[in-house]
């Protein structure tokens, strides 16, 4: 089964499967902590020329960037003129202004920024690693040639790994709501295979053809560069990424190169913990470099610090809980250097040598087809044109008359609503069985080596954590806990509501606590600049509900978990049906799925709210006297398919037996 990445860089296949290596792994996280110590003078010197820019006052780049980096950095930005007078000696202050316009320019862009951006994303591939029968390990990578992959050493150690392995490019989540089938090519590392540990980079041979037929050379590729100055201290950095194996996800430009060490570069870039082989870019879309880790916090005694201040053990379990203070990318100029001076005969120096030549130019705008006066996209860039959330009045159209929030509800359904179809029994029986039965001969033994497995197999299938707006509007709403009429069932009373109406309230609750223009239509699937989160974090009326509120400081995963998520029929300033000291205030229409829910969130989180005897004892009654039913199985089915997990308290109902129980609300379980 999937195991998405969820580690720091560096510890996504160690930690998870080579446990004796914990002092490999501590050593490689103490050096990029090292060198971000390093770099420390470079980012406080960093931080006084943007004060200088907001001031007005002229930049001094010679107290931040070598003069080599600066001058190919000049003519990597289309300042020859400028780099020719750096050359011939012209005095370090005339160019204050270019630097500032490097590092502190304006936010406008030309709209070739992101045709640029969408060509290089076309290169970039999630890498599937197989550790054993069950389980995958995933990590990101580049094509930089029309045969050659560079991705992380950790990500493929070795040929022997390669050989096993699958990169899948466009796997994505198109404009149009739909999730693309990717496009897979095997990796052939007995065509060409080089890695290094410390720089920890692997630049292998992919197989010209995929399976579907598709040329590899056709996705077009990003050259290596060996020019160093790609980027300089205080330039931003854009990062195309598959974080915890999930979608293709882009962090651009709010993000800067801070630190130069050796052959690293270091940056704020948020890679999401995980991005291992992501390709780092520069404002024109050139490769700088791989990213490879966070940077760790160090105890003092030199050990990853993890987020309650003490020292990480290696347990893998605990290792997405390091604290990071930067990211880290090893340099591209440095891999060339390295691999140039590696290559053995004829065939390989021809197919390194490919990585150096920029493929031939495309052009975005050809890749669509005009028909009429809409735009429709080609094949292969793994674009639709969404639907119109206008068209039509089905019978999930909105009430009244179609303001914006009626709209975006109405779309909201039809995009993420029927697709996601009726209960399927055998397949799910299917799924059910290829997740837990191998556990048989545990499932009633003794309870903390159970309850270990359990947790460990939850962290390892999960694929992905979804953000709260999110978790509502793409699944919640529109299709969890929606019934074949397209009604949401109150989880607390049992009404039924249209799923539109219960959307379309919750919207314009939003949008009065966020001010926001009555005619603009909100897009809670993106929630760019965060007004959103601001106005559920200032306790906005919301139509869903926890099982259980944690207490503060709980996992911020367990915010977007679906398994204790579920929806009202009415937006509701409640933010639980149980409270974090163990209150409530009335017994739900679903009170067997919310025992189950809260079960869950106690194996897979911990004991995060304060459950007593009592409290579990009456959530047990819950479970016995509302068993199981297909509402519940379909929403753990789906919830299976939208985070990787399947809550074990559904598919196996008997595990909730006390003793099991006991155990989950103690702190060593």
């Amino acid at each position: 089964m999937p195991d998405g990445e969820r580690h720091v860089g560096a510890l996504d296949l160690f930690a998870q499967d080579f446990s004796q290596r914990t002092d490999a792994v501590v050593a490689l996280l103490r050096a990029s902590a090292e060198r971000w110590r390093e770099g420390e003078a470079q980012r406080l010197e960093l931080g006084r020329q943007l004060r200088r820019a907001r001031n007005h006052e002229p930049l001094q780049w010679w107290k931040v960037e070598k003069e080599d980096r600066f001058y190919q950095a000049l003519k990597t930005h289309g300042f020859e003129k400028e780099a020719t007078m750096l050359a011939e000696g012209a005095a370090a202050e005339e160019f204050s202004g270019t630097y500032e316009s490097i590092i502190a320019g304006s936010d406008l862009t030309g709209i070739e920024f992101f045709e640029r951006g969408l060509i290089a994303a076309r290169a970039v591939a999630r890498v599937e690693v197989p550790l054993d029968l069950q389980r995958v390990s995933y990590g990101s990578g580049v094509l930089v040639s029309p045969r050659l992959f560079l991705t992380n050493h950790h990500v493929i150690p070795s040929d022997v790994v390669a050989a096993g392995t699958t990169v899948q490019f466009e796997y994505l989540t198109t404009a149009g709501g739909k999730l693309r089938d990717p496009l897979e090519f095997a990796m052939e590392p007995g065509t060409f295979f080089k890695t290094d540990r410390e720089m920890d980079f692997t630049l292998v041979a992919l197989r010209p053809e995929g399976s579907n037929g598709v040329e590899l050379r056709s996705r077009g590729w990003c050259p290596l560069i060996a020019q160093s100055g790609k980027t300089m201290i205080g330039s931003r950095a854009n990062i195309i990424q598959h974080p915890r194996g999930e979608r293709m996800q882009v962090a651009v430009r709010s993000n800067r190169i801070v630190t130069v060490v050796g052959d690293f570069l270091q940056y704020t870039t948020d890679t999401e913990h995980g991005s291992s082989g992501s390709p780092v870019f520069n404002d024109y879309w050139q490769l700088a470099a791989i990213h490879h880790m966070g940077v760790p916090d160090l105890t003092g005694d030199h050990r990853p610090r993890l987020d309650d201040g003490s020292a990480w053990t290696g347990d893998p379990q605990t290792a997405s809980r390091i604290v990071t203070v930067g990211n880290e990318g090893t340099r591209i100029s440095q891999i060339v250097q390295h691999v140039a001076t590696a290559l053995d005969g004829e065939s390989e120096r021809t197919l390194f040598a490919q990585c150096l030549e920029p493929p031939d130019a495309m052009n975005l705008w050809d890749l669509f087809v005009r028909t009429g006066t809409v735009v429709a996209v080609g094949p292969g860039l793994g674009l639709e044109r969404p639907a119109d959330p206008h068209a039509g009045d089905g019978p999930h159209a909105p009430r009244g008359v179609a303001g914006p929030d009626a709209h975006v509800a109405a779309s909201l359904v039809e995009r993420f609503g029927p697709r996601r179809g009726d209960y399927d029994k055998a397949a799910d029986n299917v799924a059910r069985r290829e997740t837990w039965d191998d556990l048989d001969d545990l499932w009633g033994g003794p309870v903390r080596p159970l309850a270990k497995r359990l947790r460990q197999r939850l962290v390892r299938h999960e694929t992905g954590v979804l953000a709260f707006a999110e978790a509502r509007y793409r699944w919640l709403y529109p299709s969890l806990d929606v019934t074949a009429e397209g009604a949401i069932r109150d989880l607390i009373t049992g009404d039924p509501r249209p799923a539109c109406d219960v959307m379309e309230d919750e919207l314009a609750g939003l949008r009065a606590a966020m001010a926001t223009d009555p005619s603009r239509s909100i897009d809670p699937l993106t929630d760019a600049d965060g007004a959103i989160a601001r106005a559920e974090e200032a306790g906005v009326a919301l139509a869903a509900v926890r099982a259980i509120a944690p207490h503060r400081g709980a996992p911020s995963a367990l915010a977007g978990d679906l398994h204790a998520l579920f929806a009202l029929a009415r937006p509701t300033t409640r933010a639980a049906v149980i409270a974090s000291d163990g209150s409530m205030a009335d017994e739900p229409f679903r009170k067997g799925a919310v025992a189950r829910a809260v079960f869950y969130v106690l194996l897979r989180y911990g004991p995060v709210a304060d459950v007593g005897d009592a409290l579990l004892a009456r959530l047990a009654r819950w479970h016995a006297e509302d068993p199981v039913d297909d509402w519940e199985r379909r929403r753990n089915m789906l919830i299976a398919g939208a985070q990787g997990t399947r809550n074990p308290f559904v598919d196996q109902p008997e595990l909730a037996r006390p003793a099991f129980l006991a155990a989950l609300v103690t702190t060593d379980a």
